[in-house]
């Protein structure tokens, strides 16, 4: 699916104990994707490396304030409470993917490109490129499913307030 997105979302199923993350893409087309405890482990790593990539003075004292200011600029017009409108499946219906592979690399210029994989014969591979905006919306959608899913996935690395400034919810649009 070669297309720019309109929309994404992750939710926690308790019944499966897996995240789904929902893309919507500017024709309507849609994807699933599972994301397992681990893969939801790898891509807070993931994010690890993008708030280390992203212009700040990380020698300052102030790096977590400052980098807690940036990440709030960023998502402070996001609608989080938007529904998720969702669209004509590309991938089976019924099933989503189940990711076996994370991949990621830094583009020149500054946008983050992700790609998610199913290891197996004839698997789908889902690759996107998030602007600043993007990577800042993905990453406070991952940090508030990952707290109400109740891993035990140590938050405590992220900003905190981030969890701090909203109610928690299985469910974010």
């Amino acid at each position: 699916m070669q297309n720019a997105i309109s929309q994404f979302n992750i939710q926690y199923i308790p019944l499966e104990d897996r995240l789904i993350f929902s893309i919507l893409a500017g024709d309507k087309s849609e994807i699933k994707l599972w994301f397992t405890r681990r893969y939801s482990k790898l891509l807070l790593k993931v994010f690890d490396k993008v708030l280390e990539k992203e212009p700040s003075d990380l020698s300052s004292p102030h790096a977590r304030d400052i980098q807690q200011f940036e990440h709030d600029q960023e998502i402070a017009d996001i609608d989080f409470q938007a529904e998720y409108q969702g669209g004509k499946s590309v991938d089976n219906p019924d099933q989503p993917v189940l990711v076996s592979k994370v991949s990621y690399r830094f583009l020149d210029n500054g946008n983050l490109s992700l790609s998610f994989a199913q290891e197996i014969a004839d698997g789908i591979s889902v690759s996107l490129v998030l602007d600043k905006k993007l990577k800042h919306a993905f990453l406070e959608m991952l940090l508030k499913v990952n707290e109400a899913a109740g891993w035990d996935i140590d938050l405590q690395s992220y900003q905190s307030a981030l969890l701090d400034n909203s109610q928690s919810a299985s469910k974010v649009h």
